[in-house]
């Protein structure tokens, strides 16, 4: 097989096994006194249970009330479910177990489900008195799990900044729930960067293919450090503006604008494949609304200030690797087409097709 139809074949088997935002994980929240009483909270997006979570908007008040009882009982059942099989707990000396959550609906961000406007989520909780022996918490994500687990404690009231992220298979660093530690941005600043990192590769698609979008146009490093740079300048802005909630947008229009973007820069390509100055405008206006996509991964997640802004920073580091990173691995692929004619006649026109379709595909979708 020639290796521009290897290309090819990746991109067409790629938006079959990957989405474009995924949900980024089950948020855990472990509240601690000293005296031993304990409430462990886990929430649970209903949209985790759709094939494209990031397709469809937030559930809300209203749409909980037009559910059955049948079917409410039926969303407790698969909370249940994708607990059980997400994660486990473990109180030193005790053994890893999994409490017997009360489920109930709760409003998304903070207080109760009073408008019909107002975003639920499933939540599970469960309260207990640990002996005094119990000092030492800690978390478990199983090999079994779907999605991450955001692992978040407040110790005496006070919201503790060494936040962890889990992938399948990975367990926590041992919490002491006697006592409340000083503010330490850097197990924080690790855990979003690596997450950043995985946003982008292998879990972004959608920007996997923007970043592509740009990278064919051109493969001679000014214009491409041009581009990159311009759209990390523009990512950046909105991912710090809309995470610190100073602007806040829909996810699902941003979704479809992100979608149409890979189009647009695709488009480009094959139909004026010159590089101008209007190009770096281009880039910069879609690079705003990509930073709206990024930061519904953070903004929704309720972090001190301390933790923001080391999850702000270690997220964006993160971003910007896997784009380079992507940027690095399309540039290899690319080597064995050094004539010009060539490489834009097998790669260039058919990988942009590509791209176009898939662009195409997801503004359809979301617009659904």
């Amino acid at each position: 097989m020639l290796p521009s139809k290897k290309f090819l074949f990746l991109f067409m088997c790629l938006p079959m096994v990957m989405m474009g935002h995924p949900i980024p994980d089950i948020p855990v929240h472990g509240d601690f006194t000293k005296g031993g009483a304990t409430v462990i909270s886990i929430d649970v997006d209903p949209r985790c249970f759709v094939d494209d979570p990031e397709a469809i908007p937030y559930q809300t008040m209203k749409d909980l009330e037009a559910l059955s009882a049948e079917k409410r009982e039926e969303l407790f059942q698969k909370a249940k479910a994708l607990i059980a099989k997400s994660l486990e707990l473990k109180f030193e000396p005790e053994s890893w177990f999994l409490p017997e959550f009360e489920y109930t609906f709760a409003n998304r961000i903070e207080g109760e489900l009073v408008n019909p406007e107002d975003e639920f989520t499933i939540r599970a909780t469960w309260e207990t008195h640990l002996h005094h022996t119990n000092t030492l918490f800690n978390i478990r994500a199983l090999e079994t799990a779907d999605w991450v687990i955001f692992c978040k404690n407040s110790i005496e009231g006070e919201a503790q900044t060494d936040v962890q992220i889990l992938f399948p298979g990975e367990e926590s660093l041992q919490v002491d729930i006697t006592r409340v530690r000083p503010p330490g941005p850097w197990i924080t600043l690790k855990s979003f960067f690596r997450q950043g990192f995985v946003h982008v590769l292998p879990l972004g698609l959608d920007h996997i293919l923007f970043v592509l979008g740009i990278f064919l146009l051109s493969r001679r490093w000014k214009p491409l450090l041009l581009q990159v740079t311009m759209f990390t300048l523009a990512h950046t802005i909105t991912l710090g503006l809309a995470t610190l909630d100073i602007v806040n947008v829909p996810i699902k229009p941003v979704e479809i604008v992100i979608a149409a973007s890979i189009c647009v820069v695709a488009l480009q390509n094959i139909f004026r494949p010159v590089y101008t100055n209007d190009r770096l405008v281009i880039i910069f206006v879609l690079g705003l609304i990509h930073g709206l996509g990024f930061a519904s991964a953070l903004r929704d997640l309720d972090l001190n200030p301390t933790a923001l802004i080391a999850g702000l920073l270690g997220f964006n580091i993160g971003v910007e690797l896997g784009q380079l990173a992507v940027l690095l691995i399309a540039w290899v692929l690319t080597l064995p087409f050094i004539q010009k004619e060539e490489y834009r006649r097998f790669i260039v026109i058919p990988v942009s097709l590509c791209i176009t379709i898939m662009g195409a595909y997801w503004v359809i979708e979301r617009l659904g």
